[in-house]
């Protein structure tokens, strides 16, 4: 069947419906936190980061820097690290864990900046998710000393 012609607009009243499941959704849940001043990270260790502010949290499932998931789905996530360096970090790494267990890189840097820098680098990462999983970040730098970072995490479901 076709509705309209190319050009015309075209009101559905109701819900529109592929197979008896309705399309479209609002891809929630969804969080976007950060961490507003740097956090300090140890060379050579990885460090849970932290998070002081919610921009958002359309279902309140975001606390005490973990997000505990639910509702049960693919999920999609972005991480943002920010760091002013003096010189060159070898290496900077971004890891999601779930349930307490890294599911991998989410960014991984090498030379990380030169001379005095701040230097922001983006990575994404999808994961299929059930109710009850919980979401943390950490990472990872080895600059020779500590360096303060500032952090953003979003996330929001893709589908169900």
């Amino acid at each position: 069947i076709t509705i309209g012609a190319s050009g015309d607009t075209t009101n559905i009243i109701g819900t529109l419906q592929n197979n008896g499941a309705a399309v479209g959704g609002t891809n929630t849940p969804a969080i976007s936190v950060s961490k507003s001043s740097g956090q300090s990270i140890a060379t050579a260790s990885t460090t849970q980061l932290t998070y002081d502010t919610e921009l958002f949290d359309t279902d309140g499932e975001f606390a005490s820097n973990t997000w505990t998931v639910g509702t049960t789905g693919k999920y999609l996530f972005h991480l943002e690290l920010t760091a002013f360096v003096g010189g060159t970090i070898n290496r900077v790494i971004g890891y999601i864990y779930k349930n307490g267990s890294s599911q991998g890189e989410v960014i991984r840097i090498s030379s990380f900046g030169s001379g005095n820098s701040e230097q922001k680098h983006h990575g994404f990462k999808t994961l299929s998710l059930t109710s009850g999983d919980t979401i943390t970040v950490y990472m990872y730098q080895d600059y020779g000393s500590n360096v303060a970072f500032t952090s953003v995490l979003s996330g929001f479901l893709l589908t169900t």
